[in-house]
């Protein structure tokens, strides 16, 4: 195969936690030309950061002009496989047409899928696993290559010439409410970090969003000394590898910060850290109060946006937080 398109068509760090799947189709597929085709507004992360692929292809399928254009771009390209490591809806309907009238072999994972012929079909699993299985079965099952092992293949940016500052970097963003550390208790860790490490910057990642100034709104009024930092996603990779440390939510920004070569704390809430934290937890320990019953009152994790009482992020303090946090710098 000459060129192989291998698709994540999700969330910022579904596609950060893809990079470890890529590395391992670059070793047992070296000749092949990849190339990582990721959501259109992603895309700029990779933009200053080698990763295990050839090109990066920013693509979306939201209107009929987008179809059009992905039809065209991919056609351009002499694609010879595809294979989609987290199957969507809208992948799964527009290659149900490209693959049969353009020839090209269509390989997907669904994960939501019970049956199927990827190795554990549906199991639930660490992410990077589940990915990790889906490339074995279609390319190193017929080479009888050994099933690869999540733990040998984090998610990596490949960047020369980094210069390491005293920056311990916050997290305080996250998707929806019930995933963040609630502010209060955010704006007396960094307070705690600062009377303790008083020459290391605090810097708190932020977009432009109005969610994102509202944090950064009452994150000021607290007094939290925290610093926000608006930058490219182009930006962020290096940012992140020049940082000391990551402490915060399970949210994308995690995920660059360990494929960007640093240590970290996650704080985990409604979901449990199983799927979406496969990483060594030597180097990047989590705090998750487990059991508690009604993070699986509806599943086998929490989907609330809002909750009243937070305790599955509530139970640990700033100083439990900043225990761990501590050990991280040493």
């Amino acid at each position: 195969m000459k060129t192989l398109l291998v698709i994540k068509y999700r969330a910022l760090g579904d596609s950060v936690i893809s990079l470890g799947t890529l590395q391992y189709l670059r070793t047992i597929l070296p000749e092949t030309k990849i190339i990582f085709a990721t959501p259109w507004w992603t895309a700029d992360l990779y933009k200053n950061a080698k990763i295990a692929a050839d090109e990066v292809f920013g693509f979306k399928l939201q209107k009929p002009t987008d179809w059009f254009s992905m039809w065209h771009r991919l056609r351009r390209r002499e694609i010879d496989g595809v294979f989609e490591m987290f199957q969507s809806g809208r992948t799964s309907t527009f290659f149900k047409f490209y693959s049969p009238l353009n020839g090209t072999p269509y390989w997907a994972h669904n994960h939501h899928s019970q049956s199927g012929i990827v190795h554990d079909q549906g199991v639930i699993k660490p992410i990077i696993q589940r990915d990790l299985d889906g490339a074995w079965s279609f390319f190193g099952k017929e080479k009888r290559l050994s099933i690869p092992d999540y733990k040998n293949y984090c998610p990596n940016f490949y960047m020369p010439n980094v210069q390491k500052k005293k920056r311990i970097v916050l997290g305080t963003v996250a998707t929806r409410e019930t995933k963040m550390y609630p502010l209060e208790m955010m704006a007396r860790l960094a307070q705690i970090i600062r009377n303790e490490y008083p020459d290391y910057e605090i810097v708190a990642p932020i977009s432009n969003s109005k969610i994102d100034a509202n944090i950064e709104s009452k994150l000021r009024s607290l007094h939290s000394g925290i610093e926000f930092a608006k930058m490219k996603l182009s930006e962020l990779p290096r940012f992140f590898a020049e940082s000391s440390i990551y402490i915060g939510n399970d949210t994308g920004l995690k995920h660059i910060a360990i494929a960007s070569g640093i240590k970290s704390l996650t704080l985990f809430g409604p979901e449990p850290p199983l799927e979406w934290h496969p990483y060594d937890e030597a180097k990047h320990p989590r705090l998750f109060l487990d059991p508690l019953s009604c993070r699986y009152e509806n599943g086998h994790y929490c989907g609330l946006s809002t909750c009243e009482s937070m305790i599955c992020l509530k139970n640990f303090t700033p100083e439990d937080v900043w225990s761990q946090g501590r050990s991280l710098l040493s």
